[in-house]
Parts: structure tokens; sequence; C-alpha cells
């Protein structure tokens, strides 16, 4: 079983860094959708905040992949380095936060 198997994912509505729009999210890692340029290669390793609307913590990753979507869209795989604590409580109560009340997707039909 693959590391990030090991630890469930958490879709991460309203959670955003500065790379983009924060898709999911686990104990090892995130995805990233960025619409703009992006000169990120996998290796890379950078340090960002992973913000909601009313907390933000500074995490440093590991760039995993970087898939081209379309022109300027890339989905970006970040792996977590040294995540202390205080760092992974800190986002998993953001992700408790921002995905209160989220139960299920949600289909809307147009009546």
């Amino acid at each position: 079983m693959s590391e990030r198997r090991r630890h469930p994912r958490f879709k991460a509505l309203g959670l955003s860094s500065a790379f983009g729009q924060v898709t999911d999210i686990s104990d090892t890692g995130m995805r990233v959708f960025r619409k703009g340029k992006l000169e990120l290669e996998p290796g890379d390793e950078v340090e960002l905040a992973v913000q909601s609307e009313r907390a933000q913590t500074c995490v440093t990753a590991q760039v995993i992949r970087v898939d081209k979507l379309g022109l300027f869209r890339h989905e970006i795989g970040l792996e977590f380095i040294s995540l202390d604590d205080a760092q992974q409580t800190s986002i998993r109560s953001m992700v408790h936060s921002v995905s209160n009340g989220y139960l299920s997707p949600q289909c809307w039909v147009a009546a």
C-alpha cells in the first residue's frame, strides 16, 4: 500500500495556498489546483501557507508531481516535509472548520 493511501484525504473546500486552491489534504500532503503560469518541478522544496478564512499555518513541502490540465491550468501534488504536531493540529482544525456541514458531494439539477 502506498504512503498516500495510509492516510485519509479530506476535501478542502475553502482552503487555499500561495500556489492556488487546495482541493484535498491529508496528514502527509495536499493537492492544489492552479490557474496561471507555473515554474515548479517535481523535487522542488517549497514553503507555503495553508489558509482558511479564520486560520493559517506555514508548512514545508516537496513537489511530487505537476500535471498540466490545460493552458495555464495545473494540478500540483505536494508532500509535507517534517510536519510537527502543532502544524498537523492546525491543518486538521482548518479542514474541520471548512468542511462543517459537508456530508457528501452535492448534485445540483436545474429545474
